[in-house]
This record gives structure tokens, C-alpha cells and sequence, in this order.
């Protein structure tokens, strides 16, 4: 449990750094996003290393905004991670 919570500051750090480049729109705000798209999984593994296997980025999840579910058991979602210093992205 302790190692799963350093990991997931250790991702909200290297976020954090990320977001200096993020801009807010006002149609979005309070939300900031990226001026191009930016892979989670990339953020992970940059801040992990060779521990990232064992993180689970849904444990970033502060809320869903949208969940899209198909017949064939396909699913996505949009969801906001909320840092440290209040930033929502």
C-alpha cells in the first residue's frame, strides 16, 4: 500500500512539472490541458522506469466526466486528475 502511494506522487510530481506547458481555455476551465496530446502512459513510464508495471493509472482518478460503453464490451472514459497544487487536468 505505502509503495503504491509513492509511486502515484512520484507520477503527480512529474505531472506537475508537466503542466507548466498546459493552458486553460475558458470554455474549459477550471480543467488544463495539454497544447498537444500527451500520453499518460508516457508521464508514467518516464517517472517510473521499470516500475511502472506495477502502477495502475486509474489510481489517478478523481472523477469521470464521460463513459462511453458498447454493445460489443468495449469501454472509454475521460477523467480529471487533480495535482497537488489544486490544477485539474
Amino acid at each position: 500500500m505505502f509503495g503504491q502511494r509513492q509511486l502515484r506522487v512520484r507520477v503527480l510530481e512529474a505531472l506537475e512539472q508537466r503542466t507548466k506547458q498546459f493552458r486553460s481555455r475558458e470554455e474549459l476551465w477550471p480543467l488544463r490541458i495539454p497544447g498537444e496530446p500527451l500520453r499518460l502512459d508516457d508521464v508514467v513510464e518516464e517517472a517510473l522506469g521499470d516500475e511502472s508495471v506495477r502502477f495502475d493509472p486509474r489510481s489517478l482518478r478523481a472523477r469521470t466526466l464521460l463513459h462511453l460503453a458498447w454493445d460489443d464490451g468495449g469501454e472509454w472514459d475521460a477523467w480529471v486528475i487533480a495535482l497537488p497544487s489544486k490544477a485539474k487536468l
